[in-house]
């Protein structure tokens, strides 16, 4: 057993975080200036790129037929200023024969970026009819178009049917998280 007069002696709690009076608001007061700035600091800004209109939407109220295929691009979030842009592609062939993905690109501005998959055999790709497909995509862009907030692109799938040559659309468009 200990003796009482060994035990620690602990101040107590209302002299430790003393939030009344001068002192008290001076602590609080300088321990918001100094975590503000540095929570700021430590926090890169961050953008989210997503598809701005799906394919369905877009042929919502139109006499235009349904789309062979049908894109989807899933939400990724990026630093501002990266320049990989890796996104999810998801490919449904809603036709009733096959389809050939034959490539992807992305276009940025005025610029035109090839796909540089990390699987370079994953091209051409067939996709059987009611199936989807994850596609192999990798973008590197120049600094000048690189992702933003006010960042948008339009993804370009070229597909064969049969003998026809096809072009999926996709826009993709930056925002804040």
């Amino acid at each position: 057993m200990i003796p009482r007069n060994h035990l620690l002696q602990l101040p107590s709690q209302d002299s430790v975080f003393e939030t009344t009076g001068v002192h008290g608001l001076r602590r609080v007061l300088r321990t918001v200036l100094v975590a503000v700035p540095l929570l700021l600091v430590a926090c890169d800004p961050g953008t989210t790129i997503r598809q701005a209109k799906s394919t369905d939407e877009a042929s919502k109220g139109s006499t235009s037929p349904a789309p062979l295929i049908v894109l989807q691009v899933k939400p990724t979030s990026h630093i501002i200023g990266e320049t990989l842009y890796f996104p999810e592609v998801k490919v449904t062939n809603s036709s009733g024969s096959p389809v050939t993905i034959a490539n992807v690109e992305l276009a940025v501005r005025s610029k035109t970026y090839a796909n540089k998959p990390r699987r370079p055999e994953t091209y051409p790709l067939t996709i059987q009819p009611g199936s989807s497909e994850i596609l192999d995509v990798l973008f590197r862009l120049d600094d000048d178009d690189h992702l933003s907030s006010s960042w948008a692109a339009e993804l370009w799938v070229h597909y064969r049917t049969g003998e026809k040559q096809q072009l999926a659309r996709a826009s993709v468009i930056g925002g804040r998280f």
